[in-house]
């Protein structure tokens, strides 16, 4: 009972202040990677003085679409927050006066395996989980100064405090969630001679880890507990730093509840909680930011495509083709969209056909989102075989901005030959990927 009192008054010390992350902006800023060193993921939004430092090398300020590297330590202020998105989707957030490195990060986006290792030095954390975790989540470790947290696909938040007593907490899914996720847990075992292990798997219960690494039995968080714990990580309620504060995420997205509330007094700090997990969860993912406020099947708005700030869309397809008006063949494509610069086409995105002997292929340019005229997502980028012309249309479907392409081809060579065609290109979510 001591150290439960005990660490309450530290919670009342917690900075108070709020960010929406939902909500701001995503600018990209080039940072070349020095040598040895290699990028795991992106800042999603930071606010205050936050630092980000490599092993040996001068410290850098964080900006929202940064690059995040290897074994880079990050450190917020006094009024410092931050939300890092990594290269499978997991998303750590920390509040004031915290430091978190990423230790180990490795991710194959074909097979989605791979190893995240994380510490916790001091501060306010969350951690909400990606792929890695949902195809192994054994291979996720968050590493406290005295103790270490085993996932269970889930969402863990805590508070550390060198030297002193430290909390983690499960904050959901919980059992009876209705956004089709597994129920969340943890183990977590202390560090050295004194150090026990405990499973946590009810949310809103957590546990205290001693300087010395003794870790107390499960019990549950009061709704005091849980507001305090949260107050430098959730969003103020009073809008967002870019004036938009029109609701949460969740409400927006039309999104179910992921938490559950298993304890009855402590439902009304779990229901705050359920926007702030699910900004952080909702806000990482591309696909989710696209869905903020709601997006209806059809043509997708250069207004709808704006709202994703970062990362990058592979399509791919092909269709029928015909030349001279009579031999019928097929065209295949590939398009990519940039969100961090905001252009279409470039890199190795490309179309090509064959009929009745007749071939030829190109590649698509860039095309930047601003010279589009209309208010459609409607692209006619350049090409550099000249006998080309490509259209590509947008077209949102189940809810997902851009799902689908819809790309037509026309090839005319001014001498003997000519023909059109196109294809549909379905986004690829394997291919979905962030951009430095």
């Amino acid at each position: 009972m001591k150290k439960m009192i005990s660490f309450l008054g530290v919670f009342l010390m917690l900075s108070s202040n709020a960010v929406l992350f939902a909500q701001m902006p995503v600018a990209m800023t080039p940072v070349a990677a020095p040598s040895g060193m290699e990028q795991i993921g992106i800042v999603a939004a930071a606010k205050g003085k936050v630092e980000l430092t490599m092993p040996g090398q001068v410290g850098r300020v964080a900006q929202s679409g940064q690059p995040v590297f290897m074994r880079d330590e990050i450190k917020t202020d006094a009024q410092g927050n931050l939300q890092i998105l990594l290269l499978d989707e997991t998303v750590f957030t920390i509040g004031p006066n915290s430091t978190l490195v990423i230790d180990e990060f490795v991710y194959d986006p074909k097979t989605q395996n791979g190893k995240v290792q994380a510490s916790i030095t001091k501060g306010v954390f969350r951690y909400v989980s990606g792929k890695i975790a949902a195809k192994k989540p054994s291979n996720v470790t968050l590493k406290l100064p005295t103790a270490t947290i085993g996932i269970r696909g889930t969402i863990v938040g805590g508070n550390v405090v060198p030297g002193g007593d430290s909390l983690a907490a499960l904050l959901g899914p919980g059992a009876n969630n209705n956004a089709g996720a597994n129920p969340g847990s943890f183990s977590i075992a202390g560090d050295g001679q004194g150090g026990g292990q405990e499973n946590v798997d009810h949310t809103g219960f957590g546990v205290i880890v001693g300087a010395g690494g003794s870790v107390s039995g499960p019990f549950q968080l009061s709704e005091t507990d849980i507001n305090n714990l949260t107050a430098g990580l959730a969003p103020s309620g009073g809008g967002s730093e870019s004036g938009e504060g029109n609701g949460d995420a969740t409400d927006q997205s039309g999104q179910g509840t992921f938490m559950t509330g298993e304890a009855s007094d402590v439902a009304g700090g779990l229901g705050s909680l359920t926007d702030s997990n699910n900004d952080a969860s909702t806000t990482a993912a591309q696909d989710a930011a696209a869905n903020t406020g709601g997006v209806a099947d059809g043509v997708t708005t250069m207004e709808q495509l704006s709202r994703i700030q970062s990362g990058v869309y592979h399509y791919s397809g092909s269709g029928g083709f015909i030349v001279n008006s009579m031999y019928n063949g097929t065209v295949t494509g590939s398009i990519d969209i940039n969100f961090g610069t905001k252009t279409i086409g470039g890199g190795e995105s490309n179309v090509s056909f064959n009929a009745g002997g007749y071939s030829d292929t190109t590649r698509v340019r860039e095309q930047s989102f601003s010279s589009v005229g209309g208010s459609n997502a409607v692209f006619t980028p350049d090409c550099d075989n000249s006998y080309f012309t490509t259209t590509i249309k947008l077209f949102n479907q189940g809810g997902v901005t851009a799902q689908n392409g819809d790309v037509s081809v026309i090839y005319n060579d001014l001498e003997s030959t000519s023909g059109s065609g196109g294809f549909v290109a379905p986004k690829e979510p394997g291919e979905t990927r962030l951009q430095g």
